[in-house]
């Protein structure tokens, strides 16, 4: 649920604004309302700092440096220092690293063309004689008749050829020239000697300061305390000695918040917030529901504060799509055993491997139902898995498709009517409710229209009745006009468009049925391919077998991306739209 929360300003004398910071600091529970963003020379610095320590973490993530405890430092090498040298280090290797592959370039070109010496060539070109170098073909040879020339190598259909000239050369036709090198043989083993020694100089420079990595990490988040505390200084107005600062706090914090204030003497006003888009929000669930919790810190979604915690709606019908999207039981059970050994061996956060357990769960049901194991039909007809069948939902028999059909287009009524029921309750005892009662109706109405244009139903004769009074409903009591006629005309307006869209959201919930009869098809056509190879011989028991487990997990992976693409797509679109969720909220994100 979406904790309410109640609005507080506090008021204490300007010399001691300092020490209610610190005070609210340890309390920890205040949301600091910003009334206009924080500048000013010290946030600037503190914000180039960070990015300046950030830029070296990173650079020192790259390194791939073992783990094991930072060695103590002196007092006198302070780590902004640090940082900046680390920057520098990298901002050198590459430089180095450029100027060796001019250098490699250049060195290419004496294995290409050979050990000239460049000395040689200058000393020539001082007594008149120019040597130019062409890359010729064949028929090309013949425009060099009457030159003095010699044919160095012959690469293919080209022949390196140098021509020896008393004076200016224009070149000849066909023939490309060829440009000398920068540096001679010499001066490349000598600056490839010294860039080697460097950058291994730098890399052990570089290894030496990425042990630091904890001490900087420690910084960095110091250097985010104090932009914090800056930004909270600078929403302290004063006015006639007095300071005061305005924020939010949850709505059961009243209590403790008062007896803090008493404590140290403060004056303080707590009531209802008035202006609902600059009130934080903060989500709190019970543990078997805040494991959805990763899912929208991967798209960084978060409600408004008047809007809907969607939380347990979105966990149950996500944990359904995505049963129906990878729509395997073999699948399922990968998912499974591969969210085990990687809880076991990575730290991440519990929610995320529970989710994980959630899904993987729901597709071996719909998996042991449909009786979908790797694609494989006779794996469902083995004794125990033969009687968990559901044999209108058995994927393997085509005269199903329709009824899958009907169950697809079935979920996406129910889950758009939840939205509008749950918009009913919420303007309830408002006319608005009525007008979210007959979006209900309309639903349901397009719902069968759905299955008779798709699946060839008959129409049943109530639906007109249905749609009609749905229809009414909707008209006069979708607005909060006081004229009922001022609200039918305004409702018209648009509410063509939105029939039709309701209708286009029901049957976008097909794509359950498609992408899960895909991801079998698939598994079948994988499994054929095997087949056909056989496992007769150790060579096509090999080749079966990379058949097999590439194909199997490609099917994975495009029922992995399935599940981001269409399965996410029907809650954050079909149905939080319905919902008339906004997802502009602003995180709760207490002083402390």
């Amino acid at each position: 649920m979406i904790v309410p929360m109640k609005e507080v300003t506090l008021l204490v004398y300007e010399d001691e604004k300092e020490e209610a910071l610190s005070a609210l600091r340890q309390w920890g529970l205040l949301h600091i309302k910003e009334r206009e963003i924080p500048s000013g020379p010290g946030l600037l610095s503190l914000k180039e700092e960070q990015k300046i320590v950030e830029e070296a973490l990173g650079i020192i993530k790259s390194l791939s440096l073992p783990s094991r405890n930072a060695p103590k430092r002196r007092k006198e090498e302070n780590l902004s220092l640090v940082a900046r040298r680390i920057i520098d280090l990298a901002k050198e290797k590459e430089t180095l690293l450029s100027q060796q592959k001019a250098i490699e370039k250049d060195a290419a070109w004496y294995e290409e063309w050979g050990k000239v010496s460049l000395a040689d060539v200058d000393y020539l070109k001082g007594k008149g004689i120019e040597i130019v170098l062409l890359r010729c073909r064949r028929r090309d040879l013949r425009s060099l008749e009457g030159l003095a020339y010699t044919i160095l190598k012959k690469k293919g259909g080209t022949y390196l050829v140098a021509v020896f000239s008393e004076g200016s050369f224009g070149g000849v036709a066909g023939c490309q020239k060829e440009a000398w090198p920068q540096r001679s043989l010499e001066e490349i083993r000598r600056e490839k000697h010294n860039i080697l020694l460097r950058l291994d100089a730098i890399s052990s420079e570089m290894n030496s300061e990425g042990e630091l990595k904890l001490q900087l990490e420690t910084y960095l988040k110091e250097l985010k305390r104090q932009e914090e505390w800056q930004r909270a200084r600078a929403n302290f107005s004063a006015r006639d000695k007095i300071a005061f600062i305005q924020g939010y706090i949850p709505y059961d914090q009243q209590k403790s918040f008062s007896v803090l204030a008493q404590r140290h003497r403060w004056g303080v006003v707590i009531s209802e917030p008035e202006d609902f888009s600059a009130v934080p929000t903060l989500v709190r669930n019970p543990w078997w529901i805040r494991i959805i919790e990763p899912v929208f810190k991967f798209m960084g979604t978060v409600p408004g504060y008047k809007e809907f915690d969607i939380s347990l709606v979105f966990l149950f019908f996500l944990s359904l799509f995505f049963a129906m999207l990878v729509g395997d039981g073999g699948y399922g059970l990968v998912f499974l055993m591969a969210s085990f050994l990687l809880q076991r061996k990575r730290k991440a956060p519990r929610e995320f491997f529970m989710l994980m357990y959630v899904f993987s769960i729901a597709t071996i049901i719909w998996g042991a139902i449909s009786g979908t194991w790797f694609g494989y039909e006779k794996i469902a007809q083995l004794p125990f898995l033969r009687c968990l069948v559901v044999d209108k939902l058995n994927s393997f028999i085509a005269e199903n498709q329709n009824f899958i059909m009907y169950i697809s287009f079935l979920i996406g009524a129910i889950h758009l009517s939840i939205a509008h029921l749950w918009r009913a309750v919420r303007f309830s005892p408002s006319r608005l409710s009525l007008g979210e009662v007959g979006w209900v109706g309309i639903i349901i109405s397009v719902f069968f229209l759905a299955q008779k244009l798709v699946l060839g139903k008959a129409l049943a004769p109530f639906v007109a009745y249905l749609f009609s009074l749905s229809l009414l409903l909707v008209a006069f009591f979708s607005r909060a006009e006081k004229n009922l006629m001022r609200s039918l005309f305004l409702t018209l307006q648009d509410l063509p468009l939105k029939i039709i869209g309701s209708f286009s959201d029901v049957v976008s919930y097909l794509r359950l049925f498609a992408v899960g009869y895909a991801t079998v098809v698939l598994a079948q056509s994988v499994n054929g391919m095997a087949g056909d190879f056989g496992f007769g011989t150790p060579v096509s028991s090999f080749i079966s077998a990379l058949i097999l487990f590439f194909g199997h997990v490609l099917n994975i992976l495009l029922g992995i991306m399935a599940v981001i693409v269409h399965g996410i797509r029907l809650n954050m679109l079909e149905f939080s739209s319905h919902l008339g969720m906004q997802w502009q909220g602003r995180e709760y994100h207490p002083f402390k």
